[in-house]
């Protein structure tokens, strides 16, 4: 749940998905998404909640997590939790059934750190994909991506008894021969417990222009990244995506790098 309520904002996220999707397929109302490295498998549950035709695909590794993201939802979605299946299992391995979005998201696909790797993961997931058919990550950059420290910022844990937490997001090490990055997410309460190294992450930053050249080997019709707008007199995104010819060129960026397949 700490996890949950720090980084994921699964609303939010359906609500873009649906929208990147019908940008290219106008008229066309997705209701089948896959979600990569789930998790907690909120964007599954969110997009089930959304719409009373809408299922959903969760595939997470980790076998304690997906049991705990089954009960969660369970309890959270109750009856529309049987709308969402999670399955235990390696995405590679996963072939079936096809979907019209798959999603993987929290920097998941970052996990990959040679070309040959992801390649071979967007050539699966172009064919898990409908005829039209759309494939969405999250990437992050920029030049405060490649710098060691700490950003912290307070958060509330929703429950009975709602919990202050203080969130942590560390960059440890970041190596620029071949762009691996080490992350930590750190959690520290009000009475000063601290739950270190909660969550740990060894990524590669690829960049957006590689990242698209990739999805293109891999046999997607069409790349294109989708940026927000960063209003200079405020120092805050405006929180809208839109497809953009010209990248993000500040401090920390956000942008999601989208597949297209068309039948």
């Amino acid at each position: 749940m700490l996890y949950r309520s720090a980084v994921q904002h699964p609303e939010a996220e359906v609500a873009f998905l649906e929208r990147v999707y019908m940008h290219y397929f106008e008229g066309e109302q997705p209701t089948l998404l896959r979600e990569d490295f789930a998790g907690t498998c909120a964007i599954s549950s969110a997009w089930v909640m959304m719409d009373e035709d809408n299922r959903a695909l969760a595939i997470e590794i980790d076998y304690p997590t997906a049991v705990w993201a089954d009960k969660f939802i369970s309890h959270e979605i109750q009856e529309r939790s049987e709308d969402v299946i999670i399955l235990v299992d390696d995405v590679m391995n996963v072939n079936e059934p096809e979907v019209e979005i798959v999603a993987s998201m929290n920097f998941s696909t970052l996990i990959y750190h040679s070309k040959l790797e992801l390649i071979a993961y967007f050539k699966h997931v172009r064919k898990c994909l409908l005829d039209n058919g759309i494939f969405v990550m999250d990437v992050f950059g920029g030049a405060g991506s490649k710098q060691v420290g700490v950003q912290e910022r307070a958060m509330v844990v929703p429950g009975e008894q709602d919990l202050k937490i203080k969130y942590q997001w560390e960059q440890r090490s970041y190596d620029a021969r071949n762009q691996r990055i080490d992350c930590r997410i750190h959690f520290e309460r009000e009475n000063g417990e601290r739950l270190v190294d909660a969550f740990c992450y060894d990524w590669r930053l690829w960049s957006l222009a590689d990242l698209q050249a990739m999805m293109i080997e891999a046999g997607f019709d069409d790349s294109e990244v989708w940026c927000d707008v960063y209003n200079t007199e405020i120092g805050q995104s405006d929180g809208y995506y839109k497809p953009a010819d010209v990248y993000p060129d500040r401090q920390d960026w956000i942008a999601y790098v989208v597949g297209v397949k068309r039948g």
